[in-house]
């Protein structure tokens, strides 16, 4: 398929991957992850894929559903990753810091916390910037794209690059 057909047929597909990713995932900054992410993955296969609409559409929902049962299983098997996800992504909310006040469980909470720091001083500038501006100030992407002069589709790739490479750097840290 040529680059102008599927810029065509591109929101198509953002739909049909936004209503499966909504199937699986509550947080809207996570679904609109989702889709960029199918979207890259259907852009960076443009030429192979077949230019019919209902074919296309189904390929996105099913990278889509595949996209958040991935990272469904992940968080499964890495709980390490709760601390970088954070309370709304888990199942089982973790316990008040009261509860868990142990030496072992302060130890490993320190431990947590100089592991998510380093991978994070190891980030690209621009990419720990954007990382920041919306964990730890929860601004919107349209403000973060003011501030830096920059789109918001950027920045939405941008914060999803920076979260993919911040867990390689956390996996790479806890080996």
């Amino acid at each position: 398929m040529d680059k102008q057909t599927y810029i065509s047929l591109a929101p198509l597909c953002r739909s049909a991957a936004e209503a499966q990713a909504a199937r699986y995932v509550q947080d809207e900054a996570e679904r609109e992850d989702i889709v960029q992410d199918v979207l890259l993955k259907m852009w960076e296969q443009h030429e192979l894929l077949q230019s019919d609409p209902q074919k296309l559409k189904a390929y996105a929902a099913t990278l889509a559903r595949n996209h958040c049962l991935n990272r469904q299983k992940h968080r499964r098997r890495h709980p390490f990753l709760r601390f970088f996800w954070g309370e709304e992504h888990e199942e089982t909310p973790m316990p008040e810091p009261a509860e868990r006040e142990t030496p072992h469980s302060r130890l490993e909470s320190e431990e947590m916390q100089r592991v998510f720091r380093t991978a994070l001083a190891r980030l690209p500038e621009n990419q720990r910037k954007i990382f920041l501006m919306r964990s730890e100030h929860d601004l919107p992407f349209c403000e973060i794209a003011s501030i830096l002069g920059t789109s918001e589709s950027s920045v939405r790739g941008t914060l999803c690059k920076a979260r993919a490479r911040l867990l390689e750097l956390i996996k790479k840290e806890i080996r």
